[in-house]
């Protein structure tokens, strides 16, 4: 199943308040999952190609679904016209569901693929109803990463792929982050009335300017400090 991302914004914790209470004001919103843990390990095979396997479980799509393991296929695109405009680099993705997390691994290890990175997030999401369209809002908060959310605004039902109006009605334009310079800035006026609203977050980027490190070069990004050891090899067997 291919995925079309929807559009992201970093958000200042003591803001997120003031999004949700422009949510009680919309029509039919319905929690799916609150703070659930959602965990991922990042594969490579070659760290040279733009290629790498996603393997995360605790995700839900709706009510009613059971907690999911996927593996997702990612490629990022090379047109340098398309990164230049967007201002980031554009990636396609290929989701396969799985059984579980465990073998999934076990599957990208067979096929050399090796674990880079193992990562956790708390992940809440709602659907809400604006204009006979139903819309998914998301936070992601992630560990190490103290005073930001990750807000995800997507498409939830057919209809028209436009998220101006529903962007607005929350104000997340007014309380959006940028991070520029290794800093961090809020919108300009003319940023949140510009038509053009992209994607203005990218993990990677939100841990570089923190941690000094893109999240897909650090072994742990956890909440717990005693995960179990994914990169320990197999003990190897002795021979007489």
């Amino acid at each position: 199943m291919l995925k079309k991302s929807g559009i992201q914004y970093l958000i200042k914790n003591n803001d997120v308040a003031k999004i949700f209470t422009c949510m009680g004001e919309l029509q039919q919103l319905t929690p799916i999952m609150i703070n659930r843990l959602v965990k991922r390990v990042v594969c490579v095979r070659d760290p040279e190609e733009k290629k790498w396997i996603r393997i995360m479980e605790g995700d839900i799509e709706y009510i009613g679904d059971t907690q999911r393991c996927t593996m997702t296929y990612i490629t990022e695109k090379r047109n340098a016209n398309i990164v230049e405009k967007a201002g980031k680099k554009t990636k396609d993705t290929l989701i396969l569901k799985v059984d579980n997390f465990e073998d999934a691994i076990h599957l990208a290890k067979n096929m050399d693929y090796n674990i880079i990175s193992y990562q956790e997030n708390l992940r809440s999401k709602y659907t809400c109803e604006l204009y006979h369209v139903t819309y998914m809002i998301r936070f992601d908060r992630w560990a190490q990463i103290k005073d930001y959310t990750v807000v995800e605004v997507s498409l939830f039902s057919s209809g028209q792929n436009d998220f101006r109006d529903f962007v607005d009605s929350l104000n997340i334009l007014q309380y959006a982050v940028k991070i520029e310079s290794n800093d961090f800035h809020f919108l300009s006026e003319e940023e949140k009335t510009s038509t053009d609203i992209k994607a203005s977050v990218d993990i990677d980027e939100l841990y570089k300017v923190i941690h000094g490190q893109d999240a897909s070069t650090i072994r742990y990004i956890t909440f717990d400090s005693t995960v179990f050891d994914l990169f320990k090899k197999s003990p190897q067997k002795e021979t007489s």
